[in-house]
């Protein structure tokens, strides 16, 4: 529930325009959402990450998921 709440929290940030404001320079991206898990994604967690991923793909932004630290 933590996680899914955190996620409709990033996605009004970004539905509601609100973004734009706080980050200029995000005008005209296009949006992740990254979530890294330190360990294995419980199972619990891997049906809703999937259908999560779904519904905001179809809003028009992305959702990742991984496992560990990634160097960027």
């Amino acid at each position: 529930m933590l996680l899914q709440e955190k996620i409709n929290v990033y996605l009004s940030f970004i539905e509601s325009g609100e973004i734009y404001t706080t980050y200029t320079p995000s005008k005209g991206k296009k949006f992740e959402i990254k979530i890294c898990f330190k360990e294995s994604i419980p199972d619990s967690c891997i049906l809703f990450l999937q259908q999560a991923s779904k519904i905001i793909a179809d809003a028009g932004f992305f959702l990742t998921y991984s496992v560990g630290l990634e160097n960027e």
